[in-house]
């Protein structure tokens, strides 16, 4: 075939050297695609199954954990608006970080725990607005939206954050925020 490819086109190097990159191109596609598994039978792409003998196993599903982030997300709200501070912290794992619109990079819990307490100085309500939860069972994110009453110049008033939270599946179970990270909307006054 490439004898031929000299002959049609010429002796010319540059059209030899292409041909060979592309032929090694096709083969290092046919030999990775070999190397993935077959998907079994009455599944879709994204699942994940563990065979052994005849036993399958369903893999974890985001659905499964969503009640228990929205609980939490409305345990940490209701904690903000009684003005405890324990409630949230509750919610943290001990290595977390906390990165504010604007402020400081707090780091583990009681640098995270002094953050909350002067926040609830000027924050009166935040009603949490989760969009999108994804991962697997050990790591979450989430992204969403935080409507927020703040106290400003003696007056209450309304703003909206964009938000990325992490979540860590704990050793004893359940899910503890790792990470932490919003930016308020456009528009903010």
């Amino acid at each position: 075939m490439e004898i031929l490819y000299k002959i049609v086109h010429g002796n010319s190097c540059v059209h030899y050297i292409y041909n060979m990159k592309t032929t090694l191109f096709f083969c290092v596609i046919l030999v990775l695609a070999s190397c993935i598994p077959p998907v079994a039978p009455n599944t879709s792409v994204g699942d994940t199954l563990l065979a052994t003998d005849s036993v399958i196993v369903q893999s974890f599903e985001i659905a499964q954990v969503r009640p228990e982030i929205d609980s939490m997300n409305t345990n940490w709200s209701k904690g903000l608006k009684a003005g405890d501070v324990s409630q949230i912290m509750k919610l943290y794992d001990e290595r977390a970080h906390l990165l504010p619109d604007g402020d400081y990079y707090y780091d583990g819990l009681k640098q995270i725990e002094t953050y909350w307490i002067s926040t609830m100085n000027y924050t009166r309500d935040m009603q949490i607005q989760t969009t999108s939860l994804e991962g697997n069972e050990d790591v979450l994110y989430e992204t969403g939206l935080a409507y927020k009453t703040i106290l400003k110049e003696s007056q209450l008033t309304g703003d909206t954050s964009k938000y990325v939270t992490v979540w860590k599946k704990q050793p004893e179970g359940g899910y503890k925020v790792m990470t932490s990270m919003w930016n308020n909307m456009p528009g903010r006054k």
